[in-house]
């Protein structure tokens, strides 16, 4: 079998690389929040907890092609992206798919566009009938409409899934976005131990992802960035399951964040934004300050409660991923990216204003 894929131009290299608070001959132990049965129950929490899975570099379009259609085989993948300054205005890099068994890692440096065209991953990507989760997919999801024109379905959104868990145990409708590091030790008490590294490195050098050949950390670090996603997919299932929470909610949620990608499409570069100029935007978190807003078009928007002191019932209201429209107030630019501040014109989208979202997802 590995002879055959190296024919066809896919590396495959069994990672035995296993970071000690991960390489465990046990189940997983079981967060504090978590019943350690739902964890060690879960099929692939078990069989991640033995060993990761195989990991296919793919970097050839022939190899992409056959991994493709591989995957189009399957019901459920987990998926996530690496890139610089991953977003509508950066530069995507690697494609990370991950099934129970297998990781392939795309190397879209290397193969270049025609990976989504005749390597059949724009396809699997836009498929609705396959079910692809992700943790926190905006950016992704952005960065992939706008430099490749393929739009992402089929999503279930780790993020949107645990903040719609948090309100139907009626905690606050402005629960902050939880981060994938946490959402792991809560559900399946491991992490992502590279993140904090990674990151850090990521900040330092913008064109990281872009050199080759793929270091060793590198590859490991995308390979466990999406690796975890399936077993947490399963913790998450098992609680809509316990808590009688529609699958459904989750994934209209989910489908929101995907179409952030479609906001503010009339503007091509980030210096056309103005004072006076109206926005769509998704409220990402809120504080006793503030109201932040992810635009698409920007490092972000923030509506000052301070400021904007004739709209405090309207913005008591706010709640996280919904919908509204802005004003801008003022533009700054932070590391070489505007900041903007906004006051809230209107909740959801004007009656009179076309949607941004109507071209798409039909």
């Amino acid at each position: 079998m590995e002879s055959h894929l190296r024919s066809l131009g896919i590396d495959v290299t069994n990672n035995k690389r296993r970071r000690t608070s991960l390489d465990s001959d046990t189940a997983l132990p079981a967060a504090k929040e978590l019943r350690a049965d739902r964890v060690c129950s879960s099929p692939s929490a078990r069989s991640w907890s033995h060993g990761r899975p195989s990991l296919i570099l793919v970097d050839s379009l022939l190899g992409c092609k056959k991994a493709s259609q591989d995957l189009s085989q399957q019901k459920l993948l987990a998926v996530d992206f690496e890139g610089v300054r991953l977003s509508r205005f950066g530069r995507l890099c690697l494609i990370q798919i991950a099934t129970r068994s297998m990781v392939y890692i795309f190397d879209i440096i290397s193969i270049g566009p025609s990976v989504f065209s005749d390597g059949g991953l724009a396809r699997l990507l836009n498929r609705k009938d396959t079910v692809k989760v992700f943790h926190d997919c905006r950016e992704d999801s952005s960065a992939i409409f706008h430099q490749f024109g393929v739009k992402l379905q089929g999503v279930f959104d780790t993020q949107c899934c645990f903040r719609v868990l948090s309100r139907h145990r009626d905690e606050s409708l402005s629960v902050p976005n939880i981060g994938l590091n946490a959402l792991l030790q809560r559900y399946l008490g491991v992490s992502h131990q590279l993140k904090s590294d990674i990151g850090s490195r990521m900040n330092r050098d913008c064109e990281l992802w872009l050199r080759r050949p793929l270091t060793d950390q590198l590859i490991e670090y995308a390979q466990l960035d999406v690796s975890l996603l399936l077993p947490l997919f399963d913790a998450l299932k098992g609680e809509l399951t316990e808590t009688g929470v529609a699958t459904e909610t989750v994934m209209r949620e989910s489908a929101r964040y995907a179409q952030y990608a479609m906001l503010n499409q009339h503007i091509s570069d980030p210096s056309e934004l103005c004072v006076g100029m109206l926005l769509e935007g998704l409220v990402n978190h809120t504080t006793a300050a503030a109201v932040h807003i992810k635009l698409g078009v920007c490092k972000e928007g923030v509506i000052y409660r301070s400021k904007n002191m004739t709209e405090a019932k309207p913005l008591h209201q706010l709640c996280i991923g919904q919908l509204v429209t802005v004003r801008i107030r003022s533009i700054t630019v932070t590391d070489g990216l505007p900041r903007i501040s906004l006051s809230l014109h209107h909740v959801g989208r004007p009656p009179y204003a076309p949607s941004l979202h109507q071209h798409c997802y039909s």
